[in-house]
């Protein structure tokens, strides 16, 4: 099931509004709690937004109509 919603994300139309960022482990997170923490760079989208996949989504499902 976590390979198929990978694949969902890699492959999601929203690349024409984005571009794919990276995974950044967070070394002392990752100490302090014991695990491996990675947070997804999304500060590095060009427009600077973390919600552009999110709203670039919504408005390409949206009918000429609602558009």
């Amino acid at each position: 099931m976590k390979n198929a919603y990978k694949k969902r994300i890699d492959v999601a139309n929203v690349y024409e509004a984005a571009i794919k960022t990276p995974l950044q482990k967070q070394q002392n997170l990752s100490q302090r709690f014991n695990n491996n923490i990675l947070l997804k760079r999304e500060d590095l989208q060009p427009v600077f937004s973390f919600k552009v996949r999110g709203a670039y989504n919504k408005m390409v499902h949206l009918s000429k109509e609602d558009l």
